[in-house]
């Protein structure tokens, strides 16, 4: 029975890392998530671009945190325009469903005229107030 070195162990420090990424990358923000896509992909198809003395470790971690930081850049220059436009089209939509069920069951005869319009207005108010649904 021969005798054989057994595999060099990585650094502590390298395994460490390695878990941590990989416990980062379930709860990282969409742009962060976006920004390790992007450097494996580009590890992958021109590995070349790694800087002298980066691991791909780092390089995926330095694309993690450019993917955070544009993603929070653009949060915070227009999101402010975007955030109220998508409320707005969700309570849009939202209403437009439940006017539709109303409207589905006033035809069966199942609402009547007096309770039906209180049921819409109220559906139109949470719409204009932006409320969100009841569950």
């Amino acid at each position: 029975m021969a005798v054989t070195n057994a595999p060099p162990k990585p650094a502590v420090s390298k395994r460490i890392f390695t878990l941590a990424l990989a416990e980062r990358l379930k709860s990282i923000p969409f742009g962060g998530a976006l920004g390790v896509v992007t450097a494996g992909g580009v590890l992958w198809l021109a590995p070349e671009v790694l800087p002298d003395g980066w691991s791909s470790q780092s390089f995926l971690a330095f694309g993690m945190g450019a993917g955070i930081v544009v993603d929070r850049l653009v949060s915070a220059t227009i999101g402010w325009i975007v955030s109220p436009v998508l409320r707005h089209v969700s309570a849009r939509w939202e209403a437009t469903l439940q006017l539709r069920k109303l409207e589905l069951y006033r035809r069966r005869g199942v609402i009547g005229g007096a309770d039906g319009k209180r049921i819409a207005t109220r559906i139109a108010k949470s719409d204009v107030d932006g409320d969100r649904p009841r569950r």
